[in-house]
């Protein structure tokens, strides 16, 4: 596999084992279609890769992996921000820089995790994770 797939996996098989995650079909897979249902809370998750470089100089080098896994909780509007900030906290919670996540040969680590503002996108209230991760690679 290409060390993207196996960052991939790692990272989305990570956050499906938040407590009170989203089921399956409440989940927003890239280039998966997805219609939400409304008055259920959902998640979509974006991976952004941000860099692949080597890591050292010479023949074959190890190469760098940086990115971001963008995580949206989506709430039905209209009841608080309590459901949706409380995920959002488990979700960034479920990476921290002590964590290491392995998928075949491909570690994966992370710079930080962190939540973002939450507003309301009508008939949804969101609230955004951020996690920079990174992984080097033969």
């Amino acid at each position: 596999m290409t060390a993207m797939t196996d960052i991939r996996s790692a990272l989305e098989q990570q956050v499906i084992t938040v407590s009170g995650f989203p089921n399956s079909s409440n989940r927003a897979w890239e280039n998966v279609r997805f219609e939400p249902t409304e008055g259920t809370t959902w998640a979509r998750m974006n991976i952004v890769p941000s860099a692949m470089r080597p890591a050292v100089r010479g023949a074959s080098p190890q190469l760098l992996y940086e990115g971001l896994f963008l995580v949206d909780i989506f709430a039905p509007e209209g009841n608080g921000a309590n459901g949706a900030d409380t995920l959002a906290d488990a979700v960034r919670a479920a990476f921290t820089v002590d964590d290491v996540l392995t998928v075949n040969s491909t570690n994966v680590r992370f710079r930080y995790s962190e939540r973002g503002q939450g507003l309301v996108d009508s008939p949804w209230y969101q609230v955004p994770v951020s996690v920079a991760w990174y992984s080097y690679r033969s």
